[in-house]
């Protein structure tokens, strides 16, 4: 430590110091004492302070370098002259300062109004009135010395200047005078210039402004206070000595604080002055102006003033106005007292700084600051009267940070980062203080918590966890102020929503987003100062949004089952995603940029640390993979140093996943909940607007609409998954399976959410390309690909984002979908480049996605039994527009080709529909009986709970109903088209599949067309899909093509559920409906064909009858015409009934062995038999025939 720090310790270790003058010059220099005395101590520590420690010798004139004092053309007419003590080196600290004495009794003060305030105006004049000065000749060589001149604020500890001593018996603490020497003028030298007059007035009015300082009664005001300055003649000098700023200033932070009116602490005082300096020093520098000595002179007070603060924060004692100067510098950044927090190069605070760091105590100081702004971040929301402190104290962290030296420091300090997993200080348990319980009280209650199964008191948490996160760390009390969806106050903003307009709602909605993103913003710009600030630091804050992560990693769940004593706020974990996705933005903008992220981050542990782990708590699961690299991956290759790209990339990822998705989740489901309200109370004649309960739950729906539903947050989100979509896309397969499954999940999370919340706006999306995530879903989908997920559901999302995002709109309005009447834009799902649809125009999706979406319309059996009838029923839309494409037509004709996946796909959609019917058959009467029900008069007198129970019953009903009828009319309309062409029909006559074809046709002809069909004759039926002309012209029209198949109407006359009758009103039923066009008689021959082929099924059945027993099919009782040979169980059964048996499930039906139709042998031997004996009874039944006719 060097400077005027050496000097302040050196004061302070020998208590004082101060020379005593001897009585001749030559004399020798008697040993000062020691004074006992506190208040004569510091009255010496203060005369050292004015007689100007801290300069360095070469900063003096040549005379004072010299150690000879610099010789007065006329010496002072009034003036005690003490001696010079000589220095150690030798030399004389003589010079034209003379020391300030600070116990002079004849120092006055103006004093003005009782307005304390910290801050000046920078075009306050001061109150002084402009004056003619005179001057010396020396004034011109003056302004010539000082441009060479770099004053300091105080000369060196050890140098001495002449004084005039008035007083050494006052009390500190009164001191209210000020003495200086002034030169003295020349008796050869002219009167001024009327030139040099007018710069004097200017520059003195500068000073006087500046210092707030005045040697003039009259010029004193509120803002000024009056110093006299003797110099033995009866008048004061009318100008500030261009020499004494230092000690002016020392003795203006000596006065005391109860005697001031502006600026009382001494840190408020120099900030301003610093500030006041800075503002005449520019505005001289722009008006060109060449008085160097005002420059200087301004110069000199911008060091004295960062100098002396140091000075305060250092030694509080030093001043009578520098008490609890770290508390008044806090105070000071917290008001931005004289702009005190302006960071750029020059200013107060960065001179502060400096100084500290030359001082070597910047990080001691900086620790107490620090810890006080922690202190302001009370608040929790930004709805609280504490928010305004938390703010201040954002903007005061935020000026500190952008100095690097600040952000370097800041970043080792105890408080900055969690303590390390591994250590023993993370598994210490924080008990917070119980308000309203004394200590006794509250460790009473802790024992007893400690017996109940060593439980933890209410609030614990441990020193490594989410909790401690936000209480303990600097970014923690930072990020945890934001909008707490289920805080009083924000709900509190949409009090009875129900009963107020929506640009009521919507403009506090607004107001809230932008006090947010204020917040927000600050924050940011402090992360940003934090990895501008240097490797240290970067890595610190890396290191926190690691940590951040680590502890939140089971924050993903539902938000009401949050574990609060482990995680952190939901707002908090918002806020941390948000920032980091702010972070993201420039690269994610810049395609070279992009370039730059490396996959390997999430499979290498010293790069993440933990937060893309493979095993334990904070496990990750993977797309298709448990290893903890790619199988393509050299697991002993040497780790990496990763960009920061890198980094900031996937931490966003996860960031978001546990940050954003569990509020879209919670906010999605407060809207079902509402739904469900409002039907009730409807249900009950009530009104929802003014149901309370309903009003709770739409003011908690609305809180997180404002944070869940941001646009600008989610047109950020969808921006950052295009790019990791495009980072996906340029990955082999190996490399995509060892992926985090949640990368692929939260793009169809965040697509989804986008197209169909009705809380975000339907143009969120636009202007916002979605070209990359268009190709890896495409790609994800293929066949190529259908191992890479082995997550069905997630597979089944992957072909929702097809339906929501890039299904041109008119298609979904098409297939009655009323849900996405506000659809995404239709810019979003063309291709620039082409202007047509991407399900269109990309030649991968040409390619590959018809078979895509026949294979996923079977993948989704393994879904939940209500979300797939979802799933298959936008899949049916799809398809059906890429059928009507001509684009899709090569793609149809494959599958065509593919006969084992296409009997799968079309053997499960049969088995699906066949489920529908059977559920619209059940569920439309059970709902017609009770909307009789409750048609009758008796109705009215059940109670309430009754009417509860059948109402919600009905609902219940109508639910399944509708979703169950809306897959079965798109199933049948796909069957339709699909058999328009002639090899897909051909498939459809295959052994596996026209029994089942045929009986899922019938089935439904027989329940509309029978006297069941009365049953279904519900109120509204269009509200549950149901369209039964539709549903008859769908069925009409797959009959019509096979209208020359003899398979088909073989099975036809075969089935269970064929009648003579049911055809032929089918037909009748068609002409009346205007189903069938005049001259169409496809249908006519069709039953034609089928009399004929029932007719010999029945000789054929009467031909069969008392067959062997081993003849028979032991599943169906019926003579094998194609026996085989099960080797798993070594049974014999119809080749036909084993197939569709393996179509459902892959194993034996007699033991459940794993069986493919691939290992079932023919039956030679016993076909022959079979065939045998038929052949004998057809010959027995013609000679019966003959023998008949010829009797």
């Amino acid at each position: 430590m060097s400077g005027f720090g050496e000097s302040l310790r050196a004061w302070a270790n020998i208590g004082g110091g101060d020379p005593t003058p001897p009585e001749e010059e030559n004399s020798e220099v008697p040993t000062p004492q020691t004074p006992s005395d506190p208040d004569e101590i510091r009255r010496k520590r203060l005369a050292r302070m004015a007689g100007g420690p801290g300069g360095s010798s070469s900063s003096l004139n040549s005379n004072i370098s010299s150690g000879t004092p610099r010789a007065s053309k006329s010496a002072p007419t009034d003036m005690e002259t003490t001696p010079v003590a000589s220095n150690s080196n030798g030399s004389n600290g003589g010079g034209p300062r003379g020391r300030l004495d600070f116990t002079s009794p004849d120092l006055q003060m103006g004093v003005g109004d009782d307005n304390d305030n910290d801050g000046n105006d920078l075009d306050n004049e001061g109150g002084v009135t402009p004056m003619d000065l005179s001057t010396s000749q020396d004034e011109a060589d003056m302004s010539k010395t000082v441009k060479e001149l770099s004053p300091t604020p105080m000369q060196d500890a050890t140098t001495t200047t002449t004084t005039k001593v008035m007083s050494q018996t006052l009390d500190p603490a009164s001191l209210r005078a000020f003495t200086a020497p002034p030169a003295a003028p020349s008796p050869n030298d002219g009167p001024p210039s009327p030139r040099k007059n007018k710069r004097l007035r200017k520059r003195d009015n500068t000073m006087v402004k500046v210092l707030c300082v005045t040697t003039q009664p009259s010029e004193a005001n509120d803002a000024t206070v009056y110093i006299k300055y003797e110099n033995g003649n009866a008048e004061q000098p009318a100008t500030i000595p261009v020499d004494s700023l230092d000690g002016l200033i020392a003795g203006r932070l000596n006065l005391p604080s109860q005697n001031l009116k502006k600026d009382k602490s001494a840190i408020s005082y120099l900030a301003n002055l610093h500030s006041r300096a800075s503002y005449e020093l520019s505005s001289l520098t722009s008006a060109k102006d060449s008085d160097l000595t005002t420059q200087t002179m301004l110069l000199e007070c911008k060091k004295c003033a960062s100098t002396y603060a140091v000075s305060c924060l250092l030694y509080s004692e030093l001043f009578a106005s520098s008490h609890r100067s770290k508390e008044e510098f806090v105070k000071c950044l917290l008001n931005n007292v004289g702009g005190i927090c302006n960071h750029a190069e020059g200013s107060f605070l960065t001179d502060v700084v400096k100084e500290l760091i030359n001082q070597e105590e910047l990080e001691g100081v900086l620790n107490f600051v620090v810890d006080e702004l922690m202190e302001n971040f009370g608040a929790t929301s930004l709805l609280e009267e504490k928010a305004a402190k938390s703010s201040n104290a954002s903007r005061a962290l935020q000026s500190l940070l952008n100095i690097k030296a600040v952000a370097v420091a800041t970043s080792s300090f105890n408080n900055f980062n969690l303590p390390e997993a591994t250590s023993p200080k993370a598994k210490e348990v924080v008990q917070p203080s119980m308000e309203g319980f004394d200590t006794q009280q509250q460790q009473f209650m802790a024992m007893m918590m400690r017996m109940q199964n060593n439980r933890s008191a209410p609030g614990a948490y441990l020193r490594r966890s989410g909790p401690a996160l936000e209480k303990d760390t600097i970014l923690g009390r930072l990020l945890a102020v934001g909008l707490p969806v289920r805080d009083a106050k924000v709900t509190g903003q949409f009090a009875n929503a129900a009963r107020r307009t929506m640009q009521d709602v919507n403009s506090v909605k607004e107001g809230l987003r932008k006090t947010n993103m204020v917040h927000l913003e600050l924050s940011t710009q402090i992360v940003k100062a934090l990895l501008k600030g240097g490797k240290e630091s970067r890595n610190g804050a890396l290191s926190w949004f690691k940590d951040a992560l680590i502890v939140n990693c089971r924050a993903g769940g539902d938000v009401n089952y949050r574990d609060q004593s482990k995680n952190s706020a939901t707002h908090t974990m918002l806020n941390v995603a948000t920032v980091l996705l702010k972070l993201s933005a420039p690269f994610v903008g810049s395609e070279e940029k992009r370039k730059l992220i490396d996959p390997s981050f999430v499979w290498t542990k010293e790069a993440h640390g933990g937060v893309y782990a493979i095993e334990g708590d904070e496990k990750v699961d993977r797309l298709n993979c448990d290893s903890a690299v790619p199988s393509n991956v050299d697991p002993n290759a040497p780790a990496k140093d990763f960009n920061f790209i890198t980094n900031c990339f996937f931490l966003t990822a996860r960031a978001l996943n546990l940050g954003l998705f569990p509020l879209t989740s919670t906010y999605h489901g407060l809207g079902r909940q509402l739904g469900h309200m409002n039907w009730q109370i409807r249900s009950r004649g009530g009104d929802a607007a003014s149901d309370p309960n309903f009003n709770r739950a739409l003011s908690m729906h609305m809180a997180h609409e404002v944070v869940a539903a941001d646009p600008e947050l989610i047109r950020d989100a969808v921006k950052f998954y295009d790019v990791l979509a495009e980072m996906m896309c340029s990955l082999d397969r190996d490399t995509v399976q060892a992926m985090p499954e949640f990368f692929v999940d939260d793009v169809c999370s965040i697509l989804n959410f986008a197209a169909t919340e009705r809380g975000v706006p339907s143009d969120v999306l636009k202007g916002v390309s979605v070209k990359n995530i268009f190709s890896l879903v495409i790609r994800l989908l293929s066949p190529a690909h259908a191992k890479t997920i082995k997550n069905y559901n997630l597979r089944a999302r992957l072909g929702d984002i097809l339906f929501h995002i890039f299904l041109p709109s008119e298609c979904k309005r098409e297939e009655d979908e009323p849900q996405y009447g506000e659809d995404v834009p239709p810019t979003v799902c063309c291709d620039p480049a082409t202007g047509q649809p991407f399900l269109l125009s990309s030649k991968e999706a040409q390619d590959t996605l018809a078979p895509s979406l026949l294979l996923l319309y079977g993948e989704v059996e393994h879904t939940g039994p209500y979300e797939k009838q979802g799933f298959r029923s936008r899949i049916c839309s799809l398809l059906k527009y890429l059928w009507n494409s001509p684009q899709h037509h090569d793609a149809f004709a494959k599958i065509a080709q593919d006969e084992d996946s296409f009997v799968k796909f079309a053997n499960g959609v049969l088995n699906e529909t066949n489920e529908l019917i059977v559920v619209m058959m059940e569920k439309l009467p059970q709902i017609k009986h009770i909307q009789d029900e409750m048609k009758l008069p008796e109705w009215g007198t059940r109670t309430q709970e009754a009417q509860d129970e059948v109402t919600g019953r009905l609902s219940e009903h109508e639910q399944q109903v509708k979703s169950s009828l809306m897959l079965c009319n798109k199933t049948m309309k796909m069957f339709a088209f699909l058999s328009t062409d002639e090899k897909i029909a051909n498939l459809f006559q295959g052994q596996e599949l026209s029994q089942r074809l045929v009986n899922v046709l019938l089935y439904v002809a027989q329940n509309m067309l029978g006297a069941k069909g009365l049953e279904l004759k519900v109120d509204n039926p269009e509200s549950y899909y149901f369209k039964p002309r539709e549903l008859l012209s769908d069925l009409i029209a797959i009959l019509c093509c096979f209208v020359d198949s003899s398979t088909i109407h073989d099975a036809i006359a075969n089935s269970g559920y064929y009648s003579d009758k049911l055809l032929p009103k089918l037909l009748k039923t068609a002409g009346k409906l205007k189903i069938i066009k005049d001259g169409d008689d496809r249908l006519s021959r069709i039953i034609a064909s089928v009399e004929t082929a029932k007719n010999s099924a029945e000789d054929l059945d009467e031909l069969l009858k008392d067959a062997p027993d081993d003849f028979l099919d032991p599943l169906t009782c019926e003579v094998m015409m194609d026996p085989v040979l099960l080797p798993t169980s070594d049974t014999v059964v119809e080749r036909s009934t084993i197939q569709q048996h393996l179509l459902n499930d892959p194993t034996d039906p007699f033991n459940r062995q794993p069986l493919t139709l691939e290992q079932v042998k023919d039956a030679v031997e016993l076909k022959a038999k079979i065939n045998e004996w038929i052949e004998e009874r057809r010959e027995e039944a013609a000679a019966l025939k003959m023998s008949m006719e010829t009797s």
